[in-house]
């Protein structure tokens, strides 16, 4: 008891230790599948991860501990430490990831649907976990924090329906086989319920994922739309201001020209300044750059601007050179024209003097404040500038990129574009400056970091829109906050989080019900047999109510169930014909296999009574003095000898015939059988021999399968007095017939040997019989019944299988099965050794054998040859005069002996005695040798035998230079 318990505890630690260990692979794979994602929804959200599945598998497939095992390792994917320093809000919000697995883990235990479970979650917990997180805590926009809910879910959804995908019965048995649970059988209502949520959420998810993202493009399409018109209608505004300001200065230069002498010039120009205060200075130069008259004349400081030399600065050279214009650059100054205690940026309008002549007489040149031209601005864009938060923010640019004026506070004259742009963070926005785009343009951009917490977590993507100002070089860039896009993008989120939550409400309500709708048929159907086969109700009863019901189901599935009684009774008419079949061939079987005992065991005293009487009659016939006596030995070596064929084929048939196996070509051995059968067959029967081409390699004794083919050979002839012909056919065919019920040739490769006569054919209640020994339809005196039992015995000796085919008049095909080896096919030549000196007398022999008649007569023969022979009855004998006598030249023993066996007997031998040569002795050895095979190196010598085949083996053994180890 102690034992099984403590086998209970190790069971118990090892599976514990095999569910925390798949928890951490599934840690690493979440680890390594956080490295890839995709946005699932804009470019403000966190993207989708897909290691958030593998999270979901730990949870739900090994359970709350190695869950959480599993996300935290997950989580090392992430900036932690950057998320804590922008916020700690930041990293606490990856416990919601956490805390999502524990809950679809319980929920999934009550809904056993996943993605259901998820849902649940985010519509029950989730959202406000969320808003009391981003938004409460880390003070995010609202439309930001409703954005990201939006997100979550859908990524829950995405999570939870690979999780379902995988989570499939083979891989959760796999799961629980590991871990030492069980899956148990669910009810078919919550099957179909789990595959129409599948169903249902698969494109409910995508759907919605594709409404949100066409939304959110529509939203940003609509944002950039109105950026671009604004920024058209800036464009065309401050063009009209140039072109106003700029035929101003015109009209004043013409008025300049009229006074060469310059009488009223300073009035001219204090009328200027006087109309256009956004101008603080106005010019006149001569034509060498040189400053004639300004209003006002001097700067904040004192300092006369008369005399002033302008000549080097690029507005007066393109203005000497003919050009009337609106110097492209915002200019800082040199000299601080007002009292503001700053020297002022400011832009430069010029327009070129003509002189009496003609020529260039000198410049007028006038500044515009660009304070101006940002309330100009504000005016235009229709906003407060004190508003902290403009919703079109309006920006000036020369054509440097740097700010002339802007909406938006903070963005002052001479910044930067850089200062205002912090520059593209991806592939998608576009490159700076802005100014060396030609045409109008929308795109997104990162502000600078500000340090706030938008600012740190990249939540600040603004999107602008730019249009040049042709006739200035000049730029307008409209740009919109993020914060405009998530308040216009609410009422989408809104819809979507109604449009899952309405779907999840018809799930569990329709579906659930239209599920247990569906389960119930099945229901009513199992309750029925149940009540049947309690014999509650009659079966012809409840198949005539299905028969007659005015449903269209119920009518196929009575027509269903009477095909499947019809097909039942014929397969049971079937099974019982073939468990009759099987029962006959077994009845056969274990008559051929009783016969078999029996001659095996008769052959084996027989050939044993034999060996002596051979042996002795020949030892007879050479002393004999009379040539009367010797004919009488001759007569009885002749009736021995028929003797010994009996007992040969009785072998054979009992399949207790030593063979010898090697792997040889069939097809091979068909060809050089060709002469013999030819000899054997008379004249008018015609041997027709098909090979089919390739290997046909087989494991057997070429001698038996002659044995074969002349039985077979002689049975046609008898079947075919009048003549006809024979034909033999060797095919390899890939699969051994069924129908023999030989496991050894169970879907092997096999060689196929067909016999056909054009005989008389066997009449069909004799077929099942011509295997039986002594079976014979022939004439009394004209056949042993032998013939067919020996070729039976031989192939099954062979592990193959034979079948007979026949009908009266149309011949008979015996087809041959041996299956195919693997073994190399030997080429032909004879491997014995070169002959040794032919005399080998005094060799040290030791016999064993326990028939006392067959001792004598082999121990008489070799001790006449000269040979020093030891004997031995048993294996015990044998060894006892090994260990005394020491090393013997060669093992002469029985194969059947009292307690070891010959095989067991030469097994120790040669353990001791290395490279002992052997010779075996039997009737028959079958069981002792093992497979019907002899050991490697030796020779068999089969009882009876004569006085020359013993002396013949003895020497050739001997003379051999080596043995086979």
């Amino acid at each position: 008891m102690q034992d099984g318990m403590s086998t209970e505890r190790e069971t118990t630690t090892e599976r514990t230790l095999v569910r925390w260990g798949l928890a951490l692979a599934l840690g690493v794979a979440a680890l390594i599948l956080n490295q890839w994602t995709f946005p699932i929804l804009t470019r403000e959200t966190p993207n989708f991860i897909f290691g958030g599945i593998p999270v979901l598998v730990s949870f739900l497939a090994l359970g709350p501990a190695p869950g959480i095992l599993t996300a935290l390792i997950s989580l090392l994917a992430f900036p932690i430490q950057d998320f804590w320093a922008a916020h700690p809000a930041a990293a606490a919000g990856l416990l919601i990831y956490v805390i999502e697995g524990l809950a679809v883990y319980y929920l999934y235990r009550r809904t056993r649907s996943i993605p259901l479970a998820a849902a649940l979650f985010w519509f029950g917990g989730g959202w406000i976990l969320t808003v009391l997180n981003y938004q409460v805590w880390m003070g995010l926009s609202f439309g930001y924090t409703a954005l990201f809910v939006v997100k979550q879910l859908l990524n829950a959804l995405m999570v939870a329906l690979g999780a379902e995908l995988i989570l499939s019965r083979p891989i959760r048995r796999w799961f629980q086989r590991m871990t030492g649970g069980s899956v148990p059988p669910y009810p078919l209502a919550e099957y179909a319920f789990r595959r129409t949520v599948l169903l249902t959420l698969i494109p409910l998810t995508f759907l919605g994922l594709l409404h949100a993202r066409s939304q959110y493009e529509a939203v940003i399409r609509d944002i950039g739309d109105e950026n671009m018109r604004l920024a058209w209608e800036t464009v065309r505004d401050v063009d009209d201001y140039i072109r106003e300001r700029h035929q101003t200065l015109a009209d004043l230069a013409r008025a300049l020209e009229i006074d060469p002498a310059g009488v009223n010039s300073g009035g001219h120009l204090q009328a200027f300044l006087n109309l256009y205060p956004e101008s603080y200075l106005i010019a006149r130069t001569d034509p060498t750059g040189r400053v004639i008259e300004a209003r006002p004349i001097t700067s904040a400081a004192g300092d006369t601007l008369v005399g002033l030399d302008v000549s080097a600065r690029d507005y007066f050279q393109a203005t000497r050179d003919g050009q009337s214009m609106v110097h492209g650059r915002l200019i800082l100054g040199d000299l601080e024209i007002r009292d503001t205690g700053a020297i002022e940026p400011a832009v430069i309008m010029t327009h070129p003097l003509a002189a009496a002549d003609g020529s260039f007489g000198g410049a007028l040149i006038a500044s515009i404040d660009p304070a101006f031209a940002a309330l100009e601005l504000n005016i235009m864009a229709g906003t407060d500038p004190a508003d902290p938060i403009v919703r079109n923010r309006v920006t000036l640019l020369d054509a440097e990129g740097i700010l002339i004026g802007s909406v938006v506070p903070g963005r002052d004259p001479g910044l930067s574009i850089e200062a205002i742009v912090r520059g593209p963070q991806d592939s998608e926005l576009e490159p700076f400056p802005l100014t060396s785009l030609a045409h109008p343009t929308t795109f997104s951009y990162f502000p600078p970091p500000s340090g706030s917490l938008e600012s740190n977590l990249a939540l600040d993507l603004t999107f602008a829109s730019f249009h040049p100002v042709l006739r200035s070089g000049w730029g307008v860039l409209v740009d919109t906050p993020s914060t405009v896009l998530y308040a216009r993008i609410l009422p989408v989120t809104f819809q979507i989080l109604a449009l899952v939550g309405g779907v999840l409400l018809v799930l569990v309500v329709i579906v659930r019900a239209f599920a247990r709708g569906v389960a119930l048929p099945i229901r009513a159907a199992a309750d029925t047999a149940r009540r049947i086969t309690a014999g509650e109700l009659d079966p012809d009863v409840v198949s005539s109510q299905l028969a007659t019901s005015p449903l269209l189901e119920p009518r196929e599935l009575h027509a269903s169930l009477e095909g499947m009684r019809a097909a039942l009774a014929r397969k049971d008419e079937l099974t019982r014909a073939r468990q009759e079949e099987l029962e006959a061939q077994l009845l056969q079987a274990q008559k051929m296999e009783a016969v078999g005992l029996l001659a095996g065991g008769i052959a084996h005293d027989f050939n044993n009574m034999l060996t002596p009487i051979m042996g002795l009659s020949d030892l007879g016939r050479e002393e004999a003095e009379s040539e009367d006596v010797r004919d009488y030995f001759r007569e009885i070596q002749s009736a021995s000898a028929r003797a010994r064929e009996i007992v040969h084929q009785l072998l054979a048939f009992s399949r207790k015939q030593v063979l010898s196996m090697n792997a040889l070509d069939l097809g091979d051995e068909l060809r050089r059988s060709h002469g013999l059968l030819r000899s054997l067959l008379r004249e008018n029967i015609e041997l027709e021999i098909e090979i089919e081409e390739g290997a046909h390699p087989v494991l057997a004794d070429s001698t038996q399968l002659q044995q074969i083919l002349v039985n077979l050979a002689v049975n046609a002839q008898d079947a075919m007095p009048d003549g006809g012909r024979l034909r033999i056919a060797l095919e390899r065919v890939e699969t051994g017939p069924i129908d023999l019920a030989e496991e050894s040739l169970d879907g092997a490769p096999v060689v196929k040997l067909a016999v056909s006569d054009t005989g008389d054919g066997i009449a069909g209640e004799h077929l099942p019989h011509i295997f039986d020994p002594f079976f014979t339809t022939k004439s009394p005196g004209k056949g042993t019944g032998l013939g067919l039992a020996t070729v039976y015995g031989i192939i099954r000796q062979h592990d193959g299988a034979i079948r007979a085919r026949s009908r009266p008049g149309a011949g008979t095909t015996f087809e041959i099965y041996l299956p195919v080896t693997r073994r190399e096919v030997q080429a032909e030549g004879d491997d014995r050794p070169p002959a040794a000196p032919e005399s080998v007398r005094g060799a040290r022999i030791l016999l064993v054998e326990d028939d006392e008649a067959v001792r004598r007569f082999v121990l008489r023969v070799l001790d006449r040859a000269g040979y020093a022979v030891h004997v031995a009855r048993s294996a015990e004998e044998a060894l006892d005069i090994a260990e005394s006598e020491g090393a013997f030249d060669l093992l002469l023993t029985d194969v059947i002996l009292p307690g070891r066996n010959g095989r067991e007997l030469y097994d120790e031998m040669t353990a001791r005695q290395p490279g002992l040569k052997a010779l075996f002795m039997s009737g028959y050895s079958h069981d002792v040798l093992g497979d019907g095979g002899l050991p490697d190196g030796t020779e068999f010598l089969s009882k009876p035998f004569e006085l020359n085949e013993l002396m013949a083996q003895v020497r050739s053994v001997l003379e051999r230079r080596e043995t086979k180890v």
